[in-house]
């Protein structure tokens, strides 16, 4: 990767969560970085194990949601990966994050958020047959979510 000259790579610090879906829609992975822009290029370029045998297939859609304004610390970031992995039950995904001195006031306060987060996705690329299309704005939708009694 090219070197941080003059700060370039500091505008894409911050909170994030993402997700890895196919092109039915399907989440099939969900991650959390403080520089989106470095974790989703080692993605797409087959660098993390766990989904390097998906995006190997080339027909995948990765989109990231900018979560700074309402996650503190990096803990409350791991709290959100861990509700949405949960809610979404991803295939690709092991376990879950443990999460140290939890603020449960907090964190019910963060999933009281995941509402407001719908809409705002990002698609960071889209990859049809190997092709790749970069930067386009797509919404969630249809997600099969687990029902939570």
């Amino acid at each position: 990767m090219a070197t941080n000259k003059k700060g370039y790579f500091d505008k894409f610090k911050g909170y994030y969560v993402y997700i890895i879906k196919d092109l039915e829609d399907k989440i099939v992975y969900i991650g959390q970085t403080t520089n989106y822009y470095t974790r989703l290029a080692n993605h797409k370029s087959r660098n993390v194990k766990t989904t390097k045998e998906f995006i190997s297939k080339g027909n995948y859609i990765i989109q990231y949601l900018d979560v700074t304004k309402d996650i503190k610390t990096e803990q409350e970031l791991l709290y959100l990966e861990n509700v949405l992995i949960d809610l979404w039950e991803p295939p690709l995904n092991g376990q879950v994050n443990i999460i140290k001195d939890v603020d449960w006031l907090r964190m019910l306060e963060l999933g009281s958020l995941l509402h407001s987060f719908g809409a705002n996705w990002i698609t960071y690329c889209k990859c049809l047959n190997g092709k790749i299309k970069k930067d386009k704005k797509i919404y969630l939708c249809n997600y099969s979510r687990k029902v939570i009694a």
